[in-house]
């Protein structure tokens, strides 16, 4: 991302048009190595009107930011916070019913819940 955007510098070879840093970031040591690491969300805009969005982490390792791997949350919805939680990264975001259409404005609370192993980005199932 450069000034929180990524745009495909050919969009013929990518279905994304851009993708975006939205936000709902926060900041705490989740590998626990005492230095302060970033999670936030970001948006894939695509080519086929889907607006996807993602759980991301920022490791700080020795003074350097490494990207994890993005975990996808879902599209169209409206996120809400991200917290840390009983050791736990806790997302929460409104979404909708499945078979709801897509058209229709997210109005179900869901909360997923992530963990940090091994540098991996992953969601804890309950």
């Amino acid at each position: 991302l450069e000034n929180g955007k990524w745009v495909p510098s050919n969009s013929a070879s990518s279905s994304s048009l851009a993708i975006t840093y939205l936000g709902n970031e926060l900041r705490i040591d989740v590998n626990k190595d005492g230095q302060e690491d970033t999670l936030f969300v970001l948006v894939d805009t695509t080519q086929v009107d889907h607006i996807f969005y993602y759980l991301v982490a920022a490791l700080n390792i020795n003074g350097e930011y490494v990207g994890t791997n993005g975990v996808l949350l879902g599209d169209r919805i409206s996120p809400k916070t991200t917290e840390w939680r009983n050791n736990e990264i806790v997302v929460t975001y409104m979404d909708r019913v499945s078979g709801d259409p897509m058209t229709k404005t997210p109005n179900v609370q869901v909360s997923r819940y992530f963990t940090i192993e091994n540098s991996t980005l992953a969601e804890i199932q309950k």
